[in-house]
């Protein structure tokens, strides 16, 4: 039998482990059990959840907690502190979560009184103050959400107070709980009650206990201690470090009364190395501070856990004695868990070029600034810097495949994680290479160049998970945060700040601290059309970019703000989908340090696109497109279409997109290729196809990629439907489990199938979202994609509706296809691949959203310029100006009201747009004769026809150059690719007192010469204006009152 592959190293930390678990015995105090003393309230106490009075400072504090049924020190600390006063007791706890702190808390959902808070991220306090007499029970959750009871009796109630509130590492909790609502009379300087605090670490998934417990919370015999003592003496959680191979044990101390105290510590350290049984002592004087400190020479390796055992005892000269003030039972803590002491700030390390500048923490790997020296940005990430990695991960032994949101343990790599940050220097630039080491051993390797010249830098990852000598402590990281920059104030890159999002085609967000709250993650490839973003402000910005080419992994843009701060958390998350034993190593990803607004960002995206990404060229009837008329609904038959080609050859156009083979009503065919049979026979439909083509004419056709139907078998032999398919045409079994139609739905991580739960007409069972890389639906939409539309009955475009889209996770189902999650932006461009190459050569590919990364096999696509909130479709036409994208009237209309606040509008206002940027028009179809055209139609595609050198074959610079402009008119710079000539679209929607205005334009920002010649088109004719004069790289044209509201001003210019 071939043995696993376990490194040495996880043997030898094994057997040190099993080594220390053997004489844990030895490393304990003579009573054990756990003890803690109340001091007395020295001091005001509001309980809002603060813990920021006096009297806290002076309390014990006790820490440790462990793993039930272990002594294994948690992965994140929970401290907690007692006071008393004579009516009550007041209990502060504070709970650190994740490296990350309170952001990457898992949400809790019990808000009602009495509730399931336990299994919240939560804290349990067990009270039980008479040996013989029952024992109290009350829980919180970070919501603040109470629970009480009375043993396992959840009935019993009582009158007791709870605040929480967030801070930077995590939550804190501040109760307080009368002694009449226990029964209890107060109690005297030396009672002792019986005590325990536990935690629910929902970040971790881990039941943690203060005492000893094995086998759940409700073990009374086994609580701890809590003694009543009457001077208010405080200490300091334990804090242990180490410096080189030596281990130090830190106590800070308070003495709140009027006499001097004389504190002492016990400390017992145990490693493979020895045993040390130190005993340290400090005076505090009346109202003073003091510390214990304790250093174990060279007790500390890089392989072995350290066994701590302690407890704190106090020696009143006014009152002599000695009172133990503090006992924990011993704690096991990992090798790597003991860390140096943080520095008291950080240890800048600077890469840089003439341009720009990165400033990391070497003691934590934090991105401390980002500077760029052209525009004057100083973007500052706060004193400690902000984590550049996030990590979400499962426990194998509970999610060896699936998982919920709750199972997810989030970590952010920082000081606790550092292995070490270094700064090197070669050929290429300046760099920093940081290590991180995650528990139980992922191990992380990040590069970051900044390059000789330029603005953008590098960042590179590499993941490896390695087997772990115990399956049970394994981990499974799904998704990687990096680059990502978390807890971003608004204004690091100046005033008046935006987020722009390629979402579908484009998003601009005005004061994003605000506007991003909720703002979920951005699919790439789905509703993200490109890989970048920007964030940037008056002196410049940050963009990100997804650097990987093929394969894709699974990749959301992530911007979003905090609610309460306002601050943002940016960057690119990736699925790694890295199990026990795999590696991961994606391509880089760009940030560059710009100076400028979000131009600047998509001019770097567009130089690394073309230089990576050779793009299907469009045959050139479809490159001259200035539209299409389209139907959504069965409103024609096959014999239809040479009339209505006839009347759009009217308009100026030669191509009909029609929707109408799988929309609502009696006679749809709902994920069925079929033609529609209520609109014709196949002969009829290829013989209307010829028709048209003789007169110039194309055409196109869709079916839904997405929305699959299980039950599309019987949905076929329904009796409308079945009696008009042909017999020889194969049809889905009626047994959909059999057929797999089922199998072939996308599968969320959960392990459900995804589903859109909405009534469709002819659905029989709703939407079922097909997988992209499902074999036996890719297989059967490739065939009549490829064999029937377009091979048999010679289409010329096939648009995939609902395409590219995606769920924000990968495929896990295994049984129709791929035996790994499957990307789903990755399988839509495998799947385009195999189109691109069985279908006719120039037969074009169209989807609903527009997708950069399918431009080398697909020719167009819809451009959906409004439909999301503060839309600025500017973004997708001046990054990508070769994109043929169509827009205007499909999906609706009405949105384009953004643009325009308190005004109405009509179908007019959404044309006169999509000519303003340059998109292809959509008209409906019409079967009328030519002579009967609709006239404004016909005037704004000759309108956008004398511009098509600039707008089809061009750029488009959006406002580049182009100077102000009066309220209500809107102008667009367009620039012929030889640079001979620019078009400037117009649009007046003033109302009353329309006048001439001034176009002025900065020739030298435009990248051209003089003007040689002007003229403005209108919808009325052309009209030849007096060539302006050009000073200092700028000119002026005055435009005249022109009817209608739209017109174009061509400048013939000097190269």
């Amino acid at each position: 039998m071939r043995a696993l592959p376990i490194r040495s190293t996880h043997i030898t930390r094994a057997l040190l482990h099993i080594a220390l678990a053997s004489c844990a015995t030895e490393a304990t105090f003579a009573d054990s059990v756990a003890r803690i003393s109340a001091s007395p309230r020295a001091g005001d106490v509001k309980v809002d959840g603060k813990l920021d009075e006096t009297a806290w400072g002076c309390a014990i504090t006790g820490s440790g907690l462990a793993r039930l049924d272990t002594r294994d020190a948690a992965p994140r600390e929970t401290t907690f502190r007692v006071l008393h006063d004579p009516d009550a007791l007041y209990i502060g706890i504070e709970c650190q979560t994740a490296v990350g702190g309170k952001r990457l808390m898992v949400k809790p959902k019990t808000v009602e009184r009495d509730g399931p808070v336990f299994q919240d991220e939560s804290v349990e306090v067990y009270l039980q103050p008479a040996a013989t007499g029952p024992y109290y029970h009350f829980a919180v959750n970070s919501l603040a959400t109470q629970y009480d009871g009375q043993g396992l009796d959840g009935s019993w109630n009582s009158e007791w107070t709870a605040r929480t509130s967030e801070s930077e590492l995590g939550w804190q909790l501040e109760a307080r709980i009368p002694y009449k609502s226990l029964g209890a009379p107060s109690p005297k300087p030396g009672d002792t009650w019986h005590f325990n605090v536990c935690r629910n670490d929902r970040t971790y998934q881990q039941y943690l206990t203060w005492a000893e417990l094995s086998r759940g919370f409700h073990e009374p015999e086994n609580f701890g201690e809590l003694a009543f003592m009457e001077t208010p003496v405080g200490a300091s959680q334990r804090e242990i470090s180490r410096q080189g191979r030596s281990i130090e044990v830190k106590i800070a101390a308070r003495n709140g009364g009027d006499a001097p105290v004389s504190l002492s510590g016990q400390l017992i350290v145990q490693t493979p190395k020895g045993r040390w049984d130190l005993d340290e002592t400090v005076l505090l004087r009346p109202k003073s501070d003091g510390a214990l400190l304790a250093v174990v020479k060279d007790a500390w390796t890089p392989s072995a856990s350290v066994r701590v055992s302690y407890a704190l005892s106090a020696n009143s000269v006014s009152s002599p004695g000695k009172t133990t003030l503090y006992r924990a039972p011993a704690l096991t803590i990992a090798a790597q868990r003991v860390r140096p002491s943080r520095p008291p700030a950080p240890a800048p390390i600077v890469i840089q070029n003439q341009t720009i500048a990165l400033t990391f923490d070497e003691f934590s790997g934090n991105l401390l600034s980002a500077e760029n020296r052209q525009s004057g940005m100083q973007a500052q990430f706060g004193e400690l810097g902000t984590a550049i990695l996030e990590l979400d991960a499962v426990r194998y032994i509970n999610n060896p495949r699936y998982f919920r949101s709750e199972d997810i343990q989030t970590i952010a790599a920082g000081f606790e994680t550092l292995v070490h940050c270094r700064k090197q220097s070669d050929a290429q630039g300046e760099r920093i290479e940081i290590e991180h080491r995650i528990d139980p051993d992922v191990n992380i390797a990040l590069s970051i160049l900044v390059p000789k010249t330029g603005a953008e830098t590098e960042w590179r990852i590499y993941l490896e998970n390695p087997l772990t000598y115990q399956p049970s402590k394994a981990l499974v990281v799904h998704r990687v945060r990096y680059p990502y920059l978390s807890d971003v104030s608004e204004d690091v890159c100046g005033s008046d700040p935006f987020v722009v999002l390629p979402t579908l085609m484009g998003q601009k967000f005005p004061q994003p601290g605000k506007n991003l709250v909720g703002n979920r993650s951005v699919s790439y490839v789905g509703a993200g059309t490109m890989g970048w973003f920007d964030f940037y402000g008056s002196q410049g910005g940050l963009y990100f970019k997804v650097g990987d080419l093929d394969p894709l992994p699974q990749t959301s843009l992530i911007a979003n703000s905090d609610a309460k701060t306002g601050k943002l958390n940016i960057g690119i998350e990736r699925w790694s989908m890295t199990w026990p034993g795999e590696k991961w190593s994606p391509g880089p990803c760009g940030l560059a340090i710009h100076a400028g607004d979000w131009h600047t960002a998509a001019d770097l995206y567009r130089a690394w696109f073309r230089k990576n990404f050779k793009t299907m060229q469009p045959p050139k009837w479809l490159k001259d497109s200035d539209g299409y008329v389209m139907s959504g609904g069965p409103n024609y038959e096959f014999a239809d279409f040479p009339r209505i080609m006839e009347n759009a050859k009217a308009m100026g156009i030669d191509y009909i997109q029609l929707w109408s083979e799988m929309t609502g009503g009696d006679i749809s065919y709902h994920a069925f290729f079929l033609p529609n049979p209520y609109m014709g026979t196949e002969e009829e439909l290829t013989r209307g196809i010829a028709e048209m083509h003789k007169r110039g004419g194309h055409i196109g056709f869709y079916l839904n990629f997405n929305t699959g139907d299980p039950l599309l078998g019987t949905f076929v032999r329904q009796p409308q439907n079945d009696q008009k398919i042909p017999k020889d045409i194969p049809r889905p079994a009626l047994d959909y489990m059999k057929d797999n139609w089922i199998q072939q739905s996308i599968m969320s991580p959960e392990g459900s199938y995804s589903t859109w739960n909405t009534v469709v007409p002819g659905y029989l069972d709703g939407y079922w979202n097909a997988c992209p890389a499902g074999d036996k639906w890719t297989d059967y939409y490739h065939y009549w994609v490829t064999q029937k539309w377009a091979k048999e009955y010679k289409a010329d475009v096939w648009y995939l509706d609902s395409c590219p889209v995606s769920r924000g996770a990968p495929c896990f189902a295994f049984d129709h296809g791929h035996t790994r999650p499957a990307p789903e932006g990755q399988s839509i461009i495998d799947f385009y691949k195999r189109l691109r190459a069985d279908a006719p050569k120039n037969f074009c590919i169209m989807q609903e959203y527009s997708s950069d990364r399918l431009l080398p096999y697909s020719t167009h696509a819809l451009g959906l310029m409004w439909h999301p909130k503060f839309a600025h479709p500017e973004v997708v036409r001046y990054t990508l100006p070769e994109y043929p994208l169509f827009s205007g009237m499909c999906n609706g209309w009405d949105r384009v009201s953004q643009f325009y606040p308190g005004e109405k509008v009509e179908p007019r206002d959404a044309i006169e747009r999509v000519f303003l940027i340059g998109n292809r028009y959509e008209f409906d179809i019409s079967t009328r004769p030519p002579d009967m055209v609709n006239r404004w139609q016909k005037q704004m595609v000759d309108l956008r026809r004398a511009c098509r050198p600039e707008m089809n074959y061009g750029d488009f610079l959006d406002e580049t150059g182009l100077g102000a402009l009066p309220e209500r008119v809107y102008a667009r710079v367009f620039r012929r690719a030889d640079r001979g000539r620019i078009a400037v679209t117009l649009l007046d929607r003033r109302v009353e007192n329309r006048a001439p205005f001034s176009v002025s334009l900065d020739l030298s920002a435009i990248g051209v010469g003089a003007p040689l010649s002007t003229k403005l088109v209108t919808l009325e004719g052309e009209q030849v204006l007096p060539t302006p004069l050009a000073q200092g790289g700028r000119t002026e044209i005055t435009i005249p009152v022109f009817p209608e509201r739209t017109a174009a001003l061509l400048l013939e210019v000097g190269k």
